[in-house]
């Protein structure tokens, strides 16, 4: 009985240590193979910096985990490590967010129609510490990571209102800034 008691101690000890790698091993490198995997998608369709406008989803659709057919996306992979990236979007009438993730998918930005303020949203994304010239006053966005994702959702409110919509998040860009870095 003795042994029996010392062998279950020991695997349960074993298990435990074995559960406390997987879950370490899954929390910190997880994140990063899933954007690594999704930016190495984006940039195959199209360079890196370059605004994607993916077709209205359908059950078949998968760019953006779980997308709605009653949204309009359009997406960006950007990469900060040779300088600032210059985002733009018109803000439509109806629902309409930005949202930005780090490269190991963390939400560190989300706008909003009615937090944008206007009919345009416009901002520079940088690495922290990152010095430039903004003679527009845009706002400047820090994130931890040089790579990442910058997606936009736009309702489409009515099969009719489609067109339009659908020309307006065409005009989102994403590309280098192109001041100069002081």
């Amino acid at each position: 009985m003795i042994n029996f008691l010392k062998g279950l101690a020991v695997w349960s000890l074993f298990t435990l240590v074995v559960a406390i790698g997987v879950h370490f091993a899954t929390v910190r490198y997880l994140p990063d193979f899933v954007m690594g995997r999704l930016n190495d998608k984006l940039t195959r369709q199209v360079p890196v910096n370059t605004m994607q406008y993916p077709a209205r989803p359908d059950a078949s659709a998968r760019a953006v985990v779980k997308p709605s057919p009653d949204l309009l996306y359009a997406i960006c992979a950007y990469d900060v490590s040779a300088g600032p990236v210059r985002v733009t979007s018109p803000v439509p009438k109806s629902y309409w967010s930005l949202s930005a993730f780090a490269g190991n998918t963390d939400n560190f930005l989300a706008i909003n129609d009615a937090q944008a303020g206007g009919e345009k949203v416009e901002l520079i994304l940088v690495l922290p510490g990152t010095q430039l010239s903004n003679p527009e006053m845009l706002p400047v966005i820090e994130t931890q990571s040089p790579i990442g994702v910058i997606l936009t959702r736009s309702l489409i409110t009515s099969e009719e209102d489609f067109p339009a919509l659908d020309a307006l998040r065409r005009q989102a860009t994403c590309a280098p800034y192109t001041e100069e870095v002081e």
